[in-house]
């Protein structure tokens, strides 16, 4: 019985040549799973209200409404940062339809914490749990 062995250095290279196929391939599904984790439901606390969707969110305060038109993408720690735009405010509130509004929060069990912008210092920030409540009245 005559056996053929490959060279090594003819084995080497073809390792070599599959290594690269094989990194790119674990990279992109990693991307993609990461990409899919969503923040998903209804949150809400005495003074706010958000809403996300797979490709869209909202947030309500007193006073303010503000459209994200982006899903929420949680990290790997499930955190999110988000630029929404406000779209309803009263004539009353120092703020313009159209202005930006960013937001970041991090989903901790049932619970929701979010940072609201510079523009509401004096808040800061908010826990929601799961569930609605209307806090669209403006006082």
């Amino acid at each position: 019985m005559v056996t053929k062995h490959l060279p090594t250095r003819t084995l080497q290279l073809f390792l070599a040549g599959l290594t690269v196929p094989i990194a790119v391939g674990v990279l992109a599904s990693s991307r993609t799973l990461m990409q899919e984790r969503l923040l998903l439901g209804t949150w809400s606390s005495p003074a706010a209200s958000l809403t996300a969707e797979p490709g869209r969110a909202g947030l309500v305060l007193p006073c303010l409404k503000v459209r994200f038109n982006q899903p929420l993408r949680l990290d790997d720690s499930l955190r999110f940062d988000a630029t929404g735009i406000i779209v309803g405010v009263p004539r009353l509130v120092p703020r313009r339809r159209g202005d930006r509004f960013p937001l970041s929060g991090q989903l901790l069990g049932d619970r929701l914490v979010i940072h609201y912008p510079w523009i509401m210092q004096s808040v800061g920030a908010d826990t929601l749990t799961r569930g609605y409540s209307d806090v669209s009245g403006c006082h």
